[in-house]
């Protein structure tokens, strides 16, 4: 019998989801990157005095992606960081999902940027971001061109 899953769900993070946002996180990048991740992830939950606000696609219980927003002192910027779709299941609309609910859901922002890679840059093109620079990475561990994309509301 063929079995249905049950509907995405997006969610402020929990601190208790920082090991599984750490696994996920690994699972794309490796255990360095997530546990960075994981430390950036538990600032929503510090006293850092504009603490990011994380968000978690689940179904479930399982985060499949997550997602954090940073605000500037002004809040007329917000950065998008740490987007991350589990590798088990990218191209299932996950990210689009995510990313569509945080422009949703701080409707006085007037401007978010992201930081991303050539290959992810199509991505946030279709949600309405625009390349504002690049950046030559000359880091001999991981050299590359990132991107700086916006969106303007």
């Amino acid at each position: 019998m063929w079995h249905m899953e049950p509907k995405p769900k997006i969610r402020r993070i929990k601190e208790s989801d920082l090991s599984q946002i750490q696994r996920l996180v690994s699972a794309n990048y490796g255990k360095f990157y997530g546990r960075g991740a994981a430390l950036e992830y538990a600032q929503c939950f510090s006293g850092v005095p504009i603490k990011p606000r994380g968000y978690a696609l689940v179904v479930g219980g399982e985060i499949r992606a997550v997602a954090a927003v940073i605000g500037s002192f002004d809040y007329h910027v917000e950065a998008i960081t740490w987007v991350n779709v589990h590798p088990c299941y990218h191209r299932n609309g996950y990210g689009k999902q995510l990313i569509s609910h945080i422009l949703k859901v701080a409707p006085k922002i007037i401007n978010y940027h992201v930081l991303t890679t050539r290959s992810a840059s199509g991505f946030y093109e279709k949600l309405g971001f625009e390349v504002l620079r690049s950046i030559e990475i000359t880091s001999k561990k991981e050299p590359g061109t990132e991107f700086l994309m916006g969106r303007h509301r």
